[in-house]
């Protein structure tokens, strides 16, 4: 839906501006902004409608206590995960406005944001298989060579419509890399933090990384212009891939996460026989028959009972 509204409002910025406005030279971003009210009030009157189903959990739960900085590998992840938002910051803020220095028309703006939203769909879908056959490493790492072949496409790059193949890569840097960096979290996290720790894996790429690269993306492109910047941030990303990589090999493959703060502390796993094969232990059996009511008349013994005892 992102991509379609983006096409819609390129559409409509440049039809207002060659026919309504007389100021060809400055653009009218009215009509997209009027076009983004209205579908943010239909998603409002949807979710009126929607039925929710309360819980009995506070309001306002405690914060659960993880202890993060005792896993190394997750810390590794969480770090490129961080820089890995930093350039798609990169790209979603700096890249349509670079379009525009090298003439690119709001028509190829809005294709190019689309084929960027549709290029997520395929990789989303498969995004389990190809975690089962590459692996999450290979697969973050895959992500931080495609933003390095992205940024330096765009440096060299000087028709506008040029762009729109490489949005196809984001697929790869955004799709299959929040999929592998999402199950890799739920793998190596309890399942009572899970929830927590995404929410951490979310705040660092789309909110800290995009705010730390909207401040530093800025500067550079003020002081040393785009193609510089470009190369710049393909420069920092590949670094930071290979320090990944380095760093998941390096590290223990099994760390003491679960045992530190895991679902596991406090029970006492079940004893092994002599093949490794854990054993369940039954309560003893008693030789003892049943006991029955206590009657003061043998005559009030139901047959039933008679033949049990026998």
């Amino acid at each position: 839906s992102s991509g379609i509204n983006a096409e819609y409002g390129g559409v409509f910025v440049k039809d207002y501006i060659l026919t309504k406005s007389d100021v060809i030279l400055t653009p009218d971003y009215r009509p997209a902004f009027y076009f983004t009210i209205c579908s943010s009030l239909v998603c409002v009157l949807a979710v009126l409608f929607i039925r929710w189903e309360e819980e009995g959990t506070p309001l306002i739960p405690s914060p659960p206590k993880i202890p993060i900085f005792k896993n190394r590998r997750l810390l590794a992840l969480l770090g490129t995960v961080f820089c890995l938002g930093m350039c798609h910051n990169m790209i979603q803020n700096f890249l349509l406005w670079y379009m525009e220095d090298i003439d690119g028309s709001h028509i190829c703006m809005g294709i190019v944001v689309l084929t960027e939203h549709l290029s997520e769909i395929p990789f989303f879908f498969f995004g389990e298989y190809a975690i089962k056959i590459f692996g999450h490493t290979r697969l973050i790492a895959s992500a931080c060579i495609v933003y390095a072949f992205r940024f330096l496409s765009y440096s060299i790059i000087t028709k506008p419509w040029l762009i729109v193949p490489f949005e196809i890569g984001n697929g790869v840097t955004l799709a299959l890399m929040w999929a592998s960096a999402a199950s890799y979290v739920s793998l190596v996290t309890p399942q009572k933090h899970q929830a927590t720790t995404l929410g951490l894996l979310g705040g660092l790429h789309f909110q800290l990384g995009h705010f730390l690269s909207a401040i530093l993306a800025g500067e550079f492109i003020t002081h040393v212009g785009f193609k510089a910047a470009w190369w710049m941030y393909a420069t920092f990303i590949l670094i930071i891939g290979a320090l990944y990589v380095t760093a998941d090999t390096l590290l223990p493959k099994k760390d003491n996460y679960e045992e530190l703060e895991g679902d596991n502390v406090g029970k006492v796993s079940p004893p092994e026989n002599e093949e490794g094969a854990s054993v369940v232990q039954q309560p003893p059996l008693t030789s003892q028959p049943p006991k029955l009511p206590h009657v003061e008349n043998a005559d009030d013994i139901s047959p039933v009972a008679e033949e049990s005892v026998q």
